[in-house]
């Protein structure tokens, strides 16, 4: 029986929840890279031909089938959360495989494997830039290919990273939502916060209808983090301090936060943006003012050589301090005295400080300037004490141990 050489990197059951007229059959596909808008039928949309499939050697092997039993269960709990406009119907079970196909979906894209070979080029241009030969080896499509079916094998830990995460189900009653060829979106709310699944901080969003998306929230929203940095970054919070105190209640997300979770997906998506209707004005309109978001191959960025790490976009301007403690993350506004080894600072809210105080043991603390990391200390400690009648802190190491090695290297060089 000859094989399928369409594969779906969304499955069709998923597609069919955004198509034309609710027919099942067609759906509104928008370009980004050529700006092109068309009707297409489910069957094409989401899809690459041998998508799934490997030649080694004289061997064609085909994947697309290890991928039907998780599209099967996924499609019977989304038409259970639809018809039922809840997820407060989904039992343990299948809470567990709605997260396991989360976790599939999230790797079972395309820019999973132009990212590997994206990093790859920029690393070897990097070094090169500097004037150095590079033997660093462009991966082919093949071994791109490989890579990302190998990264299936780590399946189970992805959905263990997930497994904490509270689910929620928001509903539009105006705008419809889309869904892309990255269908996922992870998104990190905290100005200083990165897109890694077990971050602080981090929102995933799955479009599972034109009407209804599933969100996978970090714990610490109920813990108020969002609202505390509103003010530092509130043009990019989509509203989780609208949660009601029952998750299971289906949430509203109001047209603010449709708008930017649309701008996430242009800014993420590889190239195709998929909708019931033919309304994509507002992915024309951030498309002119950001043409770099028309084809997106790389979910990262490879710094400078020698350089540390890129600057947080999002911080603002002047020194923070970030602290990851027990149960809360902070940050808050200092002016930093002196910094070398260990940082003297005084800090501008002095009720954020005792917050720090009393949220043990902290995890690690950072110090950011202008957005730039410039120290970072793994399980910190807060001294305090008394200038001119001002109250001043120092971070260091607990460990006093690193603290004297690295004292040792310093008076070395």
């Amino acid at each position: 029986m000859a094989q399928s050489k369409k594969h779906h990197i969304i499955p069709q059951s998923v597609l069919q929840n955004f198509s034309y007229q609710n027919n099942k059959k067609q759906i509104y596909v928008y370009d980004k890279k050529r700006s092109n808008l068309f009707l297409s039928s489910i069957v094409d949309a989401g899809s690459e031909n041998h998508f799934n499939s490997i030649k080694l050697g004289d061997l064609d092997l085909n994947f697309e089938s290890f991928f039907d039993t998780n599209d099967s269960s996924l499609a019977t709990i989304i038409k259970k959360i639809i018809d039922k406009e809840s997820i407060a119907g989904i039992n343990t079970k299948e809470t567990k495989t709605l997260i396991r196909c989360i976790a599939f979906q999230l790797m079972r894209t395309k820019i999973q494997r132009t990212t590997f070979v994206s990093f790859h080029e920029q690393l070897k241009m990097r070094i090169e830039n500097e004037g150095w030969l590079s033997d660093i080896h462009i991966p082919s499509e093949q071994e791109a290919k490989l890579y990302n079916l190998a990264q299936l094998s780590n399946i189970e830990k992805i959905a263990k990273s997930l497994d904490d995460k509270i689910i929620l189900l928001y509903k539009t009653h105006s705008q419809r939502y889309w869904i892309t060829d990255n269908p996922i979106i992870v998104f990190n709310s905290l100005p200083y916060g990165d897109n890694d699944i077990e971050s602080r901080g981090i929102q995933i969003y799955f479009p599972i209808s034109e009407k209804f998306v599933l969100c996978l929230l970090c714990p610490s929203h109920l813990e108020e983090i969002s609202i505390k940095y509103q003010s530092f970054n509130s043009k990019h919070i989509i509203d989780t301090q609208l949660i009601t105190d029952n998750h299971f209640e289906t949430q509203i997300m109001e047209s603010r936060g449709i708008s930017f979770l649309k701008y996430l997906q242009i800014s993420s998506s590889s190239r195709f943006i998929y909708s019931s209707d033919n309304d994509f004005l507002f992915a024309t309109e951030v498309l002119k003012e950001f043409p770099k978001y028309r084809e997106i191959t790389s979910q990262g960025v490879v710094g400078e050589v020698g350089k540390g790490p890129l600057p947080q976009k999002n911080m603002p301007k002047g020194e923070y301090l970030v602290v990851h403690g027990n149960r809360f993350n902070h940050m808050i506004k200092i002016n930093v005295i002196k910094g070398h080894i260990t940082a003297k600072f005084i800090a501008n809210d002095s009720e954020a400080m005792k917050r720090v105080e009393n949220d043990k043991p902290h995890r690690s603390a950072e110090i950011y300037s202008d957005g730039r990391i410039n120290k970072q200390i793994p399980n910190p400690q807060f001294d305090k004490f008394t200038v001119d009648e001002k109250i001043h802190y120092e971070l260091s190491y607990k460990d006093k141990s690193i603290e004297a090695l690295f004292k040792e290297i310093l008076k070395e060089k």
